[in-house]
Parts: structure tokens; sequence; C-alpha cells
């Protein structure tokens, strides 16, 4: 996202974004020309919440009717209305465009236990959900849209079914299980060599970032070649099992690569110059893009996450970010929605003078300033709105204020009730970050479920 914590999220996440001065249009006096086009070209919506009908809705055809991959970003990880509108886009994009394929920015390994309980019914919902391991999901909104999956799912064939999936990189108690259980199943000798090149996966991930230069080289080495034996053998592999199982042991090892990339090589003792700085995004996008060839030709997905890894911002103004990398993927057939708001509440953990992260608390953004996002958005009168950049002028007031940068809400997992809105919103140029915008006047507070891990 923009500034380093989005290319690399910390222990406590994400923080927020920090970008020194702002930007504030120099055209404040076009105000009436911007309130003016935006009221005519939103798309009101009359509610953030799912199952209440998608009429209001029906404009997003026709912008979407192309698109492949539509990512559903956040201006905060813990407003209760973004979450809710998420939500109610996937019942739009599932029930009237045929998406599949739902994606969150939460561990690719850990996100199974979800997928198994939409699909089929398997396990617990709420332990399924806490399992995932990041309490920023871990939330009512996130519950009840999970709930909804499984009532859809239950009512329709399976080729209409809807899967839950993760792409990040994190939390990899699931990934270690894999490995270790189909080894034991295609090569039981090797098993010990397996279990010596994941051991080091299984420590906390401060203790993962602090080892030093040597022992992380050692490690890297063990598991290139775990995955080297296992790309060895494919075949015969393939053969004794399945290529759906073999596939997934060599993803799931893949997943450890990254991590080990991004968290042991990009940080701590020996880092690698620049390894940190966007590879997390870059991988992201490659996990998302393996969950879509791995599904039938033509599969739509929607992908959830903050608004920057959807959009299509520098992370630290050099690498590019998660939407960046959809775009060169998929051209048009992406479409990347920033989600913004006038002011509200947000849930978030509790970083005091920054001093580390703190408990998790609701905290509450003022009325955005003038000259913002979200000032102008909220100059419509609308309470919640979607307005489409791609069909807006190319030329004229319009063009140059799309094209100006302006202060926008974007909060992580991290806030402190010290910062200004300097240290809360980060300068975003609309047509350059986002297809499209989601704009509600008032948030309020994420619900954290009573079962979550904090």
């Amino acid at each position: 996202m923009r500034g380093l914590e989005y290319s690399m999220k910390p222990l406590w996440k994400c923080l927020p974004v920090v970008l020194g001065a702002f930007a504030v249009s120099a055209a404040i006096s076009d105000a009436d020309a911007v309130k003016q086009w935006l009221t005519k070209h939103a798309v009101p919506l009359k509610t953030v919440e799912a199952e209440h009908g998608l009429d209001d809705l029906q404009p997003l055809k026709k912008i979407l009717k192309d698109v492949r991959v539509v990512g559903l970003g956040e201006g905060t990880h813990g407003s209760r209305e973004f979450f809710q509108f998420k939500h109610r886009m996937l019942e739009f994009l599932v029930k009237d465009m045929g998406y599949r394929v739902f994606a969150i920015e939460a561990s690719y390994p850990a996100c199974w236990n979800i997928n198994d309980y939409v699909l089929y019914g398997k396990g617990d919902p709420a332990k399924a959900l806490a399992s995932q391991g990041f309490w920023t999901w871990d939330t009512n909104e996130v519950a009840d849209m999970i709930a909804w999956m499984r009532r859809y799912n239950e009512k329709v064939s399976d080729d209409k079914k809807v899967k839950f999936v993760g792409y990040d990189l994190q939390h990899l108690d699931r990934a270690l299980e894999v490995i270790a259980g189909y080894i034991k199943k295609v090569s039981p000798d090797y098993a010990p060599a397996a279990e010596e090149a994941v051991a080091a996966f299984r420590l906390p991930q401060a203790d993962y970032i602090k080892r030093s230069a040597e022992e992380k080289d050692k490690s890297t080495a063990r598991l290139f070649n775990l995955m080297g034996y296992l790309a060895m053998h494919e075949e015969r592999f393939k053969r004794m099992t399945s290529a759906a199982e073999f596939n997934e042991a060599l993803q799931e090892a893949r997943v450890l690569a990254q991590y080990d990339e991004a968290y042991g090589r990009g940080m701590g003792p020996g880092a690698r110059p620049g390894a940190a700085l966007g590879s997390r995004d870059l991988y992201m996008a490659e996990n998302i893009e393996y969950l879509v060839n791995s599904q039938p030709p033509g599969t739509r997905v929607a992908v959830w996450a903050h608004n920057g890894h959807v959009g299509f911002d520098k992370i630290g103004g050099a690498a590019d970010s998660m939407g960046n990398h959809l775009k060169k993927f998929y051209g048009d057939a992406y479409y990347a929605i920033g989600f913004t708001m006038f002011e509200g509440g947000l849930q978030s953990r509790d970083l005091g003078s920054g001093n580390g992260a703190g408990p998790l608390k609701e905290f509450a953004i003022p009325a955005s300033p003038e000259g913002s996002v979200g000032w102008y958005a909220n100059l419509t009168g609308l309470e919640r709105f979607f307005v489409d950049f791609r069909s807006a002028p190319k030329d004229g007031a319009i063009a140059d204020w799309l094209a100006t940068p302006h202060p926008m809400v974007s909060v992580g997992s991290g806030f402190s009730t010290q910062w200004t809105a300097k240290q809360y919103m980060a300068s975003t140029k609309l047509r350059q970050t986002y297809d499209g915008l989601f704009f509600v006047r008032t948030t309020t507070r994420a619900r954290p479920n009573p079962s979550g891990v904090r």
C-alpha cells in the first residue's frame, strides 16, 4: 500500500500511511463543477446491507460486464459499513454476474477451513473464521457474509457455488500440515528432510525475522531443496495421488517461500536490499492468479483487501501494489474500487504514542477536511453512492480534478488519537489509483466477534 508498512505488514499488521504534505487541490473554486458531475454520474445506493434487493446496483452490470476480477477496497480495516457493502457487492456479483470465487486479504493456507464450511457445511463457522488468524476479519460483518454464502450454496448446483479463499502469506500452520501429510503419503523416507525444511516456519514471526543471516540462508536452501524434490518427482507423485493434490502441496510450499522472501529475506539481519518493498503485494497477486487459473475457464473473482492493495498506487513510491500486478495480469478485466467516507467510527489497534500495538479499540475519524475526497463526495448530499471513473471526461475540469492529488482516509490496523489528518489520510489521485469509488457518509465500528483471538 502507500508507504512501507503496506509493502510489508509488521507484527500488528497495517499501520496508517504517512505521505508528508498533501497537495490539496488548488481547484476548490471548481467544487461546484465536481459536485454537479458526481451528483449526475453517481449511482445512489439505498443501503449497504445485503439481502435487501439489488435493483439499485443494476447500473453496475454495464460497468463491470467485461470485468473478470473486481477489487473491493476499504479505507480502514475496521469500518462496519465498508464490510457490509462488500458483502452486498458479493451478493450482487454472485447472483447477477456469475462470480464464483471470493478472495480475501487473509492467509492462503488458513482460509480453507472457512471454504469447507461455506461449500460443505463442515465445522463450526465461528471457529473457522477465527482460524484465519487476523482479528481484522473476525467480525460480525464477515461472519454474516459467511453465513449468507453457506445459505446460498445450499440452494444451488455445484457449478454455481461460491468459494471462500485467502491469498496472503501469513499464518502457515495448515501449509505445514498439508506438506507433511503429502510427503508421508508419496515418499515417507523423505519425511525427516521435509520436516527439517519447514521447521523454521513454526517460529513466531518476530523470532523468524530475528534469525541470523546464516540461519536464514540455511533454512531457505532447505526449503528450496524440498520444492525441487517435489518438482523432480511431479509426474510420479501425481500418479500416486492426483494432480490437484500435488498442485496443492506445491502451492503450500510456494507460500512458505513467499513468506520467507517477504519476512525472512526482506526483514531483520541480512535483509536483502529492496526485498521487503512490494514483495508481499506481488505474491498476493500471484496467489490470486494461481487461484483463478485453478478454476474452470472464465471464472470471475471478487477480491477483498485494503484500498492500498486493490488500487494502483506505487508502494513506497517505487514498488507495484497488488492492484498494479493484477492490472498487468488482466488489463481492463481487472476493476479496482476504492472505498471512502466523510466521517465516522472504526476499530483498530491502539498505537498510543507509536511505541507498539495496544488493545483493539474504537476510534473516530472527524469530518474530512476541505479539499479531501470525502469532502467532495459529501457535497452531493447523498448518504452513499458508487461512481465510475473509467467513463469520466478525459479533459476539462473533471479530468483535472481526478488527476490532482487529494487527501483520502487510509487507516490500517493501527491508529492513534494523537495523529492529525495528515497521518490517517493518503494523498490520492483518484483516476490514477482506482477505476471507481464507493462512498458512505458516516461509518461505525466493525463489531468484533467475542470468540475472536485478539
